[in-house]
């Protein structure tokens, strides 16, 4: 368990034994940018050290050393409440007629109720912030969600009072600055509850959480597209398939559990099983690996590096190229090639088509993001660009040569799924003389458990292959021209 800095709060003033410092700070509707030194103290930081050092930090409106204290509780809990006579001296000066009266006196009656709640708030926020968990994504998110609620709830009765006192500008001075005390304690409750709001936003940070709304993400600059906030406090590019549109039409976990639009898998069926068997291909970055070899068609790609952490696997691939006879297809994120039997064409990524090997394949360019490679014998590739990386699917590919050599090839012909179970939700992939268990992903997948994934990675080592270096090269050269 690890909790916050505790933070010191009592109800009232907090009362300082020992050494205390002011904190000024600044809160607006732009609160999450910072804060200033402009206004009045809005917390402190206090120790019953004399001889601590207690600093202050306003970019985050906390204690870097210290406890922290809350300096305008005293003043909301002492101004903000209606007395009696106040009550009464501002019905009077108003002099507000039966069918209004029952409105004011809700709206000073739910200013006590938003007081006490407060208080409540307060209290319990502590408590847990105390106590609170590593990991606790959902509760924090609730209590993101809870504050967002406090904030909005005192905004409103804010702008309530204010506009009593802008509708009524001729009452006497003392009445006035009753209501004005009133609209400061609210503006002081406005910026304690923000303050809390900031700091569940820091918790998110310290547990490396990624987000707790949407506005949070993209998380990653690597992954624009990954815009919304799920309750893994992580940013996905989909939570379901309506945030999905074609060729990417479903909404599906990828290995890292986010849900991304298009299944980065490759599939295919294995014997033993109605099932398809579906697959990433994990290796070290600029590593190629060879797809699949048959007769006259050569499928390889390179994974890409600038997306791997030092020392990381990379999963994302950064080249295609494809031999189809004597036609050569080199694909990236920036151009497509196609050497036609010595005839070269290069087109960026763009709506329309590359005919070759005399009209019987075709690159298709469905957007600037997305193409199919057509081929001859009916079989088609589909390919997906993201900003620096690239994902593709294989058609099922059937009646496969005996002599057949590539990854695909290897499982399609040799790789023999044995179920585990009667209820069919697990399994074990027999390859290579290698068991790996598989579980039920959905009704279409079997997939590997993860404990495994670098179990089957190994197996792919032997695919792995060198020649596509200098087309690497090539596409790079491309990007730069």
């Amino acid at each position: 368990m690890r909790s916050l800095i505790f933070f010191f709060l009592s109800i009232g003033i907090c009362q300082v034994s020992g050494k205390s410092i002011s904190c000024k700070c600044a809160v607006s509707d732009q609160f999450s940018d910072g804060c200033s030194l402009d206004e009045d103290a809005a917390y402190g930081c206090q120790s019953d050290d004399e001889s601590a050092d207690l600093e202050c930090d306003c970019s985050t409106c906390t204690c870097s050393k210290g406890i922290e204290e809350y300096l305008y509780q005293s003043f909301i809990e002492s101004k903000l409440p209606f007395s009696a006579s106040e009550r009464a001296a501002i019905k009077g000066a108003i002099g507000v007629a039966n069918e209004t009266l029952e409105e004011l006196n809700d709206l000073l009656d739910g200013i006590e109720k938003l007081l006490i709640r407060f208080v409540e708030y307060l209290k319990a926020f502590y408590k847990w912030i105390k106590s609170l968990f590593t990991g606790a994504c959902t509760e924090l998110r609730d209590k993101w969600e809870e504050a967002q609620k406090k904030i909005h709830a005192t905004a409103e009765m804010l702008k309530n009072v204010e506009s009593i006192r802008d509708s009524n500008k001729d009452l006497p001075a003392d009445i006035m600055k009753t209501i004005e005390d009133k609209i400061e304690g609210l503006q002081r409750m406005e910026i304690e509850e923000k303050l809390m709001l900031k700091k569940i936003e820091k918790e998110m940070t310290l547990e490396e959480f990624e987000c707790l709304k949407d506005s949070h993400c993209p998380f990653d600059a690597n992954f624009p597209e990954r815009i919304h906030c799920k309750s893994d406090c992580k940013c996905h590019e989909c939570r379901n398939n309506e945030d999905c549109k074609r060729p990417k039409p479903k909404c599906n976990e990828n290995d890292d559990e986010i849900m991304v639009c298009g299944d980065p898998h490759i599939k295919q069926t294995i014997r033993g099983t109605e099932r398809r068997f579906c697959y990433n291909i994990y290796g070290a970055p600029d590593s190629t690996y060879l797809y699949l070899h048959d007769d006259d068609l050569d499928v390889r790609s390179t994974l890409i590096s600038a997306i791997a952490l030092d020392g990381e696997l990379a999963k994302y691939v950064g080249s295609i190229q494809i031999t189809k006879g004597r036609v050569v297809i080199r694909i990236d994120p920036y151009y497509v090639r196609v050497d036609d039997n010595g005839k070269v064409t290069k087109q960026k990524w763009k709506f329309g088509e590359l005919k070759f090997d005399n009209g019987l394949g075709m690159v298709v360019f469905d957007s600037n993001t997305d193409l199919k490679v057509v081929l001859g014998d009916g079989k088609f590739i589909d390919v997906w660009r993201h900003e620096r990386f690239m994902s593709f699917d294989i058609t099922e590919l059937s009646g496969l040569s005996n002599s057949a050599t590539g990854i695909m090839a290897s499982i399609g012909l040799n790789a023999v799924f044995k179920p585990s179970d009667g209820a069919n939700e697990t399994g074990t992939l027999i390859w290579q003389d290698v068991s790996i268990p598989l579980f039920k992903a959905d009704r279409y997948c079997w997939k590997i458990k993860h404990i495994f994934k670098d179990q089957f990675r190994k197996l792919l080592d032997e695919f792995k292959v060198n020649e596509f270096a200098n087309a690497t090269v090539r596409g790079n050269a491309d990007k730069e021209q």
